[in-house]
């Protein structure tokens, strides 16, 4: 950084060499103009830089970017980053747009975990398990696998179809009864499975994103407000209730206060303990808080507070970056845990049941972008794998080595998806590729090695052409994109929509499809469009979640 006369465009000033102070990731500053305030520069090679001409201090933040062309925009004493479509660093960048201040609101000393949990009217009370034919989790277990061995014959029918609320999550079903959240309602519902009459709704204090968790008679979830909640899923009467955010620090978030540490709602039931992560990103206000919780007492069995920063000089490590990513296993966003045998999965990270860290060699199904996610974010996608390339020249990789889509369901031996036919660094967008450049599929866990399919035959061949390591059992295409899917003992259920990435409550259709060639069985059209990842198979059939916040149940002659 060089300073000059504005008169005789004379170097005056010389300050040290980036690399002394952090490492760009990347040769050349980024695709946005730069910024400047009284005492910062403020420039975006990997993320934003921070450079204090006054005292030669550099200090580097990768983890949040500017949008293409405008950037970021320093007002006010804050820093306001619009929304991005960038991959570099993805393992820990920040999405959305977002308005951050100097100052961490994480506390020198956290209130003890005894006095954030409160007791409700139904502490105590421990009701029937679940059963094989129920899904009791979201995506029916803890694996997130989306497969029940229920069989739902080919010739289901509408039974019934019951208003809930206006955005609700998908559903789960244990004990005879369906439950699911109205998002911004706040609500948790539980609905008859016989005609979906609404048998109570409790109201809880922010957001509940995904739906609760069941475990032997009780409902569990996390919401926005940093709570966890546990509650008679019989009656709604509030068992015990943890504040998993250190604080009662609040923010507004989409027109509505939530707190620091938001908590998802779809938290992780595995032998008798309650998993979950409470915070933003492990750069921000202390970092990410993960809980291991006692489901019958809300007592905290363990816990751990994930923060990226140097802990000495409050800054993000130096040694940190790796090229255009971040080292995976020192970066954490939020995301629903899953768990396989003893371990516990947060995205690309892995810990054991103390939610000690473990080494990040085990495939497991995660998202870099999270499963929650429903933007069609064309630089991310799920996967069954162990971790996420990134950056330009990176980002696409992990799609074409291993089973990968815009959603997938597995067993033991299959993964099941929708998604590319090949992932293309050089791909832009979704919108003029969904349907030729899409396919319904099912491929080996664990495929052998194989070449890369062939570009069209009047295109030059590409020293850039992807690697390519999958072996698809069948694909075929489907007229609109596919946005839930479960596998049961003998048919794959797939929904679709003709424009998942509006909001729009437009048409859907349910299609049956031969899990074994990729015939498809039945097609069956919906009420509307189906919501993300809404859909969960019963002993007593399907049920999915529809945009306008209608569940549908759907049931085999």
């Amino acid at each position: 950084v060089e300073g000059r006369d504005l008169r005789t465009g004379k170097v005056v000033a010389r300050m040290g060499n980036d690399l002394d102070y952090f490492v760009p990731g990347m040769g050349h500053h980024r695709c946005y103009r730069n910024k400047a305030t009284e005492r910062f520069l403020l420039t975006g090679r990997s993320g934003i830089e921070f450079i204090e001409p006054s005292t030669g201090r550099k200090i580097a933040h990768h983890w949040v970017r500017g949008t293409c062309q405008y950037g970021v925009m320093p007002a006010n004493g804050l820093i306001i980053a619009p929304l991005h479509s960038c991959a570099c660093h993805v393992t820990g960048k920040l999405t959305g747009m977002n308005a951050l201040a100097a100052r961490s609101e994480y506390p020198s000393e956290p209130e003890a975990h005894e006095a954030r949990l409160e007791k409700g009217p139904a502490f105590g009370k421990d009701r029937k398990p679940t059963t094989e034919g129920d899904w009791p989790l979201y995506r029916k277990d803890a694996r997130r696998s989306g497969v029940s061995a229920v069989s739902v014959r080919p010739g289901v029918r509408v039974k019934w179809c019951a208003e809930v609320g206006k955005s609700i999550t998908p559903p789960i079903v244990a004990g005879g009864t369906v439950f699911c959240a109205d998002k911004d309602g706040h609500t948790v519902a539980a609905l008859s499975n016989q005609d979906g009459a609404l048998a109570w709704q409790f109201v809880a204090e922010g957001r509940v994103d995904s739906p609760p968790s069941y475990d032997r008679g009780r409902l569990v979830f996390g919401s926005s407000s940093g709570y966890v909640y546990c509650l008679d899923a019989a009656t709604g009467a509030m068992a015990w209730r943890f504040r998993a955010a250190p604080t009662t620090a609040q923010i507004v978030s989409r027109g509505q206060l939530e707190s620091l540490w938001p908590v998802p709602g779809s938290v992780l039931i595995r032998d008798n303990r309650a998993y979950l992560a409470a915070g933003r990103s492990s750069f921000l206000d202390g970092g990410i808080l993960l809980y291991a919780l006692d489901v019958a007492t809300g007592k905290v069995v363990a816990s751990r507070r994930f923060d990226s920063l140097d802990p000495r000089s409050g800054e993000q490590p130096k040694d940190i970056v790796l090229g255009f990513n971040y080292d995976p296993a020192r970066v954490a966003l939020p995301d629903i845990l899953s768990a396989d045998g003893d371990d516990l999965f947060m995205r690309q990270l892995r810990f054991d049941p103390s939610l000690a860290s473990r080494e990040l060699d085990k495939k497991h199904l995660y998202s870099s972008a999270g499963l929650l996610d429903d933007t069609w974010w064309h630089r991310t996608y799920w996967q069954y794998g162990t971790t996420m390339g990134a950056g330009y020249h990176g980002w696409h990789l992990s799609g074409n080595e291993t089973p990968a889509g815009r959603i997938l369901v597995f067993d033991e031996q299959h993964v099941y998806g929708y998604g590319r036919k090949i992932y293309d660094k050089s791909q832009g967008g979704h919108l003029s590729e969904v349907g030729p450049g899409y396919h319904l599929f099912c491929e080996p866990m664990n495929p052998p090695r194989q070449a890369a399919p062939r570009k069209p035959a009047q295109q030059k061949p590409s020293k850039n052409q992807p690697t390519f390591n999958r072996s698809f059992r069948w694909s075929v295409s489907t007229e609109a994109p596919v946005v839930a899917m479960v596998l049961t003992n003998e048919v794959l259920y797939v929904a679709t929509t003709p424009k998942p990435w509006t909001k729009e409550a437009a048409s859907g259709q349910l299609i049956a499809v031969d899990p074994k060639s990729g015939k498809v069985l039945r097609e069956l059209p919906l009420p509307a469009a189906p919501v993300f990842d809404g859909m969960a198979a019963a002993t007593d059939g399907l049920y999915i979640a529809l945009r306008g916040g209608r569940i549908v149940c759907l049931t085999s002659p």
